[in-house]
């Protein structure tokens, strides 16, 4: 999976639904990831703890499922939210 192309793609979808806080917060702990690991385990704690948000899940539920998902395969665990 490209992990970056997924989180640019939640990015937008936020973006486009005017979700402009979360999408910033996600750019923000993007930018200042220095690796992999701390770039994946920082998006997706913030992420899954988005979802809990009814109205965010509708929007990206599913994009971050998957990214957690892929996380779960490489043995990186994200702490749910």
């Amino acid at each position: 999976m490209d992990y970056l192309k997924k989180i640019d793609g939640i990015v937008e979808i936020l973006s486009a639904n005017n979700r402009n806080v979360e999408a910033e917060r996600i750019q923000d702990l993007r930018q200042a990831a220095f690796t992999a690991t701390e770039l994946l385990w920082s998006v997706g704690y913030e992420l899954s703890r988005m979802v809990k948000t009814p109205v965010i899940k509708n929007m990206i539920g599913n994009e971050v499922e998957d990214l957690i998902q892929y996380c779960k395969r490489i043995d990186l665990l994200i702490d749910e939210a």
